[in-house]
């Protein structure tokens, strides 16, 4: 039985991917790094910052990159089917926000796109968590904070990192359309056609069906 339910954030609550990618592009230019193709950069979606650039562009000065860098240049927009499913959720679940953005810009974002950040339970971000994505402990230690086993628990993302994660962690895994990753992307990982969803509209349902 099912009692936690765990989102990521990024290109699974809010719309942010598209407009962080451009920013990555811009600084990328302005830095004279080599181009580098958004299936890369989707490849690292669910990564922490620093990972993903060293991932990126190997000895990169990250420090420098973080400072041309523009925050503001990020759009968030809440992702069609995201209010309906958490107003089916809320007072059913324990919920849950785990994600490898830093705490700042994801309360900012939480702000501007209108979603109350009370109905959860628990939010884990880059400052908060022992171990990132996809390392099992990331969810473990989520697990552990809700007082859930991870048998008890789902979670929800968009990107191979999220799907890993869970898969690694012994939790059920909900792959939304919605961001970095494809159809085929999810179906490569392992995951069966019934456990990808192209929004989050009808999740409620998939939850409760979950044994």
């Amino acid at each position: 039985m099912i009692k936690a339910v765990l989102f990521d954030f990024d290109g699974t609550l809010i719309d942010s991917v598209d407009s962080v990618w451009r920013e990555y592009q811009r600084t990328a230019g302005v830095l004279n790094l080599p181009e580098r193709k958004f299936e890369d950069f989707a490849r690292q979606l669910g990564k922490p910052w620093e990972e993903a650039l060293e991932n990126l562009w190997p000895g990169v000065d990250k420090k420098r990159f973080t400072e041309v860098y523009r925050l503001e240049r990020e759009e968030a927009k809440l992702i069609e089917g995201v209010s309906e499913a958490l107003s089916g959720l809320k007072g059913k679940y324990k919920l849950g926000i785990l994600t490898s953005r830093g705490s700042k810009t994801l309360y900012q974002h939480l702000d501007s796109t209108g979603i109350d950040f009370k109905m959860f339970e628990i939010i884990l971000h880059k400052e908060s968590l022992a171990n990132h994505k996809p390392h099992p402990e990331a969810l473990l230690q989520a697990c552990r904070q809700l007082e859930v086993n991870p048998r008890e628990a789902v979670y929800i993302g968009d990107s191979i990192v999220d799907a890993q994660c869970a898969i690694n962690a012994g939790m059920k895994f909900i792959g939304v359309l919605t961001g970095g990753a494809s159809r085929k992307d999810f179906t490569e990982a392992g995951l069966k056609k019934e456990d990808i969803l192209k929004s989050l509209k009808n999740l409620p349902e998939e939850v409760s069906s979950l044994k």
